[in-house]
């Protein structure tokens, strides 16, 4: 894990072994470590390919100890024939991992906040979630975006 200052957010740091495996019974698992986390949950809900990445897991895990409550999953790794099934981007995220989480119960303001200090960098900001990855900004600009009809005060205003 990237150590850091305890006032500054961990930065992107890319796992030393990101890997997909075809399923999550095949893949690693540090039950301590991803104490509030299984596989299943983390894997494609179509077919169980999983795409193992421990800096993204510790992100995770960093987030459920900062709100102190469970994180429910909507979304995380989907295969090509998943993603491309639902009308996912075909550059998605969501092809290596990431997460689309609700805000209830924890509000939007305050999972978004949660989200930064936990080391997430790319925001997608919705009406009942919010995507969130860590993949390195481009051009030295991090993502967000705003779907249609949001009003994006209601995250990023107390």
């Amino acid at each position: 894990m990237t150590t850091h200052s305890k006032n500054l957010s961990p930065i992107y740091a890319p796992s030393r072994f990101p890997h997909t495996y075809d399923h999550y019974n095949n893949a690693p698992w540090d039950t301590k470590r991803w104490q509030n986390f299984s596989p299943v949950e983390l894997a494609c809900s179509h077919c169980g390919e999983f795409h193992y990445d421990a800096f993204v897991f510790d992100a995770l895990q960093r987030l459920r100890n900062r709100l102190n409550a469970p994180v429910i999953i909507n979304s995380a790794h989907r295969c090509s024939e998943h993603n491309q099934n639902i009308g996912g981007r075909p550059n998605s995220a969501h092809l290596n991992v990431a997460f689309d989480i609700p805000h209830d119960p924890h509000g939007k303001y305050r999972l978004y906040q949660a989200s930064q200090w936990a080391g997430f960098r790319n925001f997608g900001f919705y009406d009942t979630f919010l995507h969130m990855d860590c993949r390195p900004p481009v051009a030295g600009q991090y993502r967000r975006w705003v779907a249609q009809g949001v009003d994006i005060n209601t995250w990023i205003s107390p």
